[in-house]
């Protein structure tokens, strides 16, 4: 492996990859970008600040330096065996939906700026291409119909060259004419994207009550029985009733309101961009791109031109190249995007690029949903909640992708950190023919904890009570359950970030600050907000390889993306704790697991245990293989897998290669009896091991020195044991290849492999991660500008991987927040971001000048013996929007129950008290 200094960007990208093959089509999946060089993964050490620890994150000095490691810095000419010259691939958009699409009419275009070539739905058609799918809906509009959403594609147009697609684009924005449109057609009605969640919990009822969960209703009352009281949401709509009828019974104090959040892009940095070649003479669709899902991609992709029928466009090898993203915040996961550019190169003539600009990446991108959250909470005498109901509804715009997993998880959110003996939650998203919505950070607990948070603190200045106390009365304690009848596990330490900010001194001064505001134009407020955000999914999938070479030298690959939030950085850091040294190569996005011969399709046979767990019946099953890259679960979940792949290699191969150094039999010591330290291997009364020196005898004796894992969390991590060299181990995983010195991966056969009860899942989430914010503002009463002051951010992160990514993720948190609390907003239908016009121009995002740089405090709580590390990048801006809706509220006297806070609706709210 050359230097990375000495690569070429032809081989900066082009010199990994790895073979997947999944039904008929191999294809391959390169690893993104790392520092130095990308496509093959060395990342050099002088990032490295010792073994478990890093000067600064692997991808910082070739980002800073303008290295090639996004998507939209490849050209054609810097990949290896690809012709030099590019076309431009454009996509016309609908802009209207109250009327049928009728056809199109390039003719407002001179002749030098036409297409050469123009794909629609007819085009598809004719070549019995399949919708993936991950996008039921179809592709492109067909002529005839309305547009089912704002922004939906209509054709794919290809040109010659980028500055001939520029200047039409220029036109085509400026014509509407180019697209014809016929009679009206009054949009498609409102309606549900199924399924609906509803999570109805009674204290006390057996296994606490009914709830619609995942895979559809389930209501342990009735044992399986029929349910006379009729479908899901009669049957819901009955424990409510009983609900209420208890409330009003025992007289509680019921507190009722309505809260609104806006539609939000996710802004980030590098809008979608790809390119895309296919080589028809070797049958090769080769695609360099940035997404989150890329595996996700690949099945897609194979599914568009692979199906029952016989497409006549069917490339043997589907190669995907993903890239370092410029940001992701769910808005690039199961994009459609890397469909389209698909389809652009399969009918191209040579290289296509398709690139948004930001107009492109405002109309076509996903969306945060917008939501109407509907909340009643009853209190008792005592100031203990008693019952919670609510309703969600999320605009989903006009394809469903992630939203009803959206809802769900908003619906899990909407109790937030309180424990509740009753609650009824109903969360929905809806089809509008807005642009579609999608995952974005936080996806739908953001939106739920705000209206909780912000009720939650209005009950308490109603009853007079001191908003920190009556939340710290109210959490969720050891053994409590959540709306789904859950434990969370661990439990959140909500009530020591309470403890903290209620003496704080933003917090026990405010009354003092507020007073020096009083007769001058501005107000003063301080408001707490606390989340408990979960992270994770319902049953989580991990997948990760680590070897060591004869020099010592540390591998890793991982199917994981980096989005710019360090994933790579922190996966990289840790074999040291097993094998004594950071990876000084690291592929992500990797996809050589295939020796592990994973299935997910066959049932599995259950034996239940006592215990909670069953024993498939089919060795090579397991529940989920990998999911994208989001959920914030990279320091659990992703951490896990490379580490138990570390401890097979050091347990297996490095500690028995050790004990032969020593003198001592291969068995002799166990893990637990010996350390590394400064990247030596210690035992009492031994002399020092440097790595290399044990990985030169490790490949000499021809031990275990790499291995590849799968695990599988769903309440607690599947387990199963395995016999290496005839010794018998039991590790939290459940499959595992290894290899020795110049061999192949070989599979070892797993026994007594222990996996959660699938009815784990239907408990939602388990893993939670705590944050609470105080934030302090100023407001002009005669502008009603809000201004933020000051922010405290109170993490609950657990043992921390790398401190610098976790204040990283939380000071970029507090600029999200800010933004979505006080400046971002489209409007979903007419004059939104669907008719192509918005820009930086219009869309106003937190500036630097709006948030206190220099007046962020993050208090990281302490790690406890055994906690687990955590998932935080969506808990730690969570709670700092209803911070500053509090924080309003507490300066003016005034509640805005809907985002943004703007200076008009403050002005309102002070004219209206």
């Amino acid at each position: 492996m050359a230097d990375s200094q000495d690569l070429t960007r032809r081989e900066f990208i082009m010199s990994s990859g790895a073979v997947l093959v999944l039904t008929q089509v191999p294809w391959t999946l390169a690893s993104p970008a790392s520092a130095g060089a990308p496509a093959t993964g060395a990342c050099g050490s002088d990032w490295m600040a010792g073994p478990g620890k890093a000067r600064y994150r692997i991808d910082g000095l070739a980002k800073v330096t303008g290295q090639k490691v996004f998507a939209y810095d490849f050209r054609a000419r810097d990949l290896d065996g690809w012709p030099p010259t590019e076309h431009h691939a454009l996509i016309l958009r609908a802009v209207r939906v109250d009327r049928v699409y009728e056809d199109l009419d390039l003719s407002v275009l001179p002749p030098a700026l036409r297409p050469l070539r123009t794909i629609t739905a007819e085009e598809l058609k004719r070549d019995r291409l399949t919708v993936p799918k991950a996008f039921p809906e179809v592709l492109l509009a067909e002529k005839g119909t309305a547009p089912a959403y704002l922004g939906q594609p209509l054709a794919l147009l290809i040109f010659g060259d980028g500055r001939t697609m520029r200047r039409a684009r220029h036109l085509l924005r400026r014509n509407p004419d180019a697209v014809r449109y016929g009679a009206p057609k009054a949009p498609a009605p409102a309606r549900p994207y199924q399924p609906t969640t509803h999570l109805i919990r009674i204290a006390g009822e057996p296994e606490d009550g009914f709830s619609q969960r995942r895979d559809g209703p389930h209501d342990p009352t009735r044992a399986g029985r029929s349910d006379p009281r009729g479908t899901v949401d009669e049957r819901a709509r009955y424990y409510q009733e009983q609900i209420a009828r208890d409330v009003a019974a025992r007289g509680f104090r019921v507190f009722e309101r309505t809260y609104a959040t806006q539609v939000v892009d996710p802004m980030f940095l590098e809008p979608e961009s790809g390119l895309a070649f296919y080589d028809r003479a070797r049958g090769r669709l080769h695609l360099v791109v940035g997404t989150q899902s890329p595996h996700g991609d690949l099945e897609s992709l194979h599914q568009l031109f692979y199906d029952e029928a016989k497409s006549a466009i069917r490339p043997r090898v589907i190669a995907l190249h993903a890239c370092w993203l410029g940001g992701g915040f769910g808005g690039r996961l199961t994009s459609v995007f890397p469909v389209l550019l698909g389809l652009a190169a399969a009918y191209a003539d040579g290289p296509v690029r398709l690139a948004y600009d930001r107009f492109e990446q405002f109309q076509a991108g996903l969306k945060r949903h917008a939501a109407v959250l509907e909340e009643r909470l009853a209190i008792d005498e005592a100031g203990r909640f008693q019952a919670l109901e609510a309703t969600i509804t999320l605009n989903g715009g006009g394809k469903i992708n992630h939203s009803p997993a959206v809802s769900r998880l908003a619906g899990i959110s909407a109790a937030s950190a309180y424990s509740l003996p009753r609650s009824a939650i109903h969360a929905l998203a809806v089809y509008t023919p807005a642009p579609p919505a999608g995952s974005m950070r936080g996806f739908g607990a953001t939106q739920a904890i705000f209206a909780v948070e912000c009720l939650v603190d209005e009950a308490a200045r109603e009853l007079g009570r001191d908003p920190i106390a009556l939340r710290r009365g109210n959490l969720l304690r050891d053994g409590d359950r959540t709306v789904t009848g859950a434990v969370a596990r661990p439990p959140a330490r909500s009530l020591e970030i309470c403890e903290r900010a209620s003496g704080d001194p933003l917090w026990t001064g405010r009354d003092a600050a507020r007073a020096r505001f009083a007769d001058g134009p501005s107000a003063y407020g301080v408001g707490f907000a606390l989340a408990l955000k979960a992270f994770g999914t319902d049953g989580d999938g991990v997948l990760a390889a680590v070897a060591v070479d004869a020099d010592g030298t540390v591998e890793v690959r991982t199917p994981v993306v980096d989005m710019g939030n360090g994933s790579a950085t922190s996966l990289a850091l840790m074999p040291a704790s097993y094998v004594g040294a950071n990876a000084t190569r690291i592929h992500l996005g990797a996809m050589a697991f295939d020796v592990l011969a994973l299935e997910t399709e066959r049932p599995a046979p259950r034996k239940p245990e006592s215990s909670g767990a069953f024993f498939p019946g089919n060795l090579h099953w397991t529940p989920t293989i990998i999911q994208a890259s989001g959920a914030s679960r990279t320091a659990f979940h992703h951490t896990h897998a490379v580490a138990q792949a570390s401890r097979v290699v050091f347990e297996s191969g490095l500690l028995p290669a050790a004990c032969a150094l020593w003198g001592l039999r291969p068995d002799a010591l166990s893990a637990g009896e010996v350390r590394w330290r400064n990247g030596s291997l210690r035992a009492p009364d031994r002399p020092p091991l440097p790595l290399a020196t044990v990985a030169r005898r490790a490949h000499a004796d021809g031990g275990v020195v790499k291995a590849m894992v799968h695990g599988y969390y769903s309440e607690r991590w599947a387990e199963a044991d395995f016999i290496i060299d005839h010794r018998r181990h039991r590790w939290p995983i459940d499959a595992l290849a290894i290899a020795r010195a110049g061999s192949d991966y070989a599979l070892l056969d797993r026994r007594q492999a222990s996996f959660p009860l699938p009815e784990s899942e239907h408990s939602g989430r388990t893993l939670y991660a705590a944050a609470g914010s105080l934030v302090a503002v100023e407001v002009d009463r005669t502008s009603g500008e809000v201004k933020v002051l000051e922010v405290v951010l109170l993490v609950d992160a657990g043992p921390l991987i790398q401190p610098e990514t976790v204040l990283g993720q939380a000071e970029g948190g507090v600029a999200m927040a800010i933004g979505w609390a006080l400046h971002e907003e489209l409007p979903p239908l007419a004059g939104g971001a669907g008719d192509g016009t918005w820009n930086m121009h219009r869309y106003a995002v937190a500036l630097a000048g709006e948030v206190p740089l220099e007046r962020i405090r993050i208090e990281l709580l302490p790690a406890q013996q055994d906690e687990p590390t955590k998932g935080i990048a969506e808990a730690v801006m969570t709670p700092v929007a209803p911070a500053i809706a509090n924080a309003v509220a507490d300066a003016t006297g005034c509640r805005i129950r809907s985002l943004p806070i703007t200076p008009a609706k403050v002005k309102e709210a002070l004219r209206s008290r």
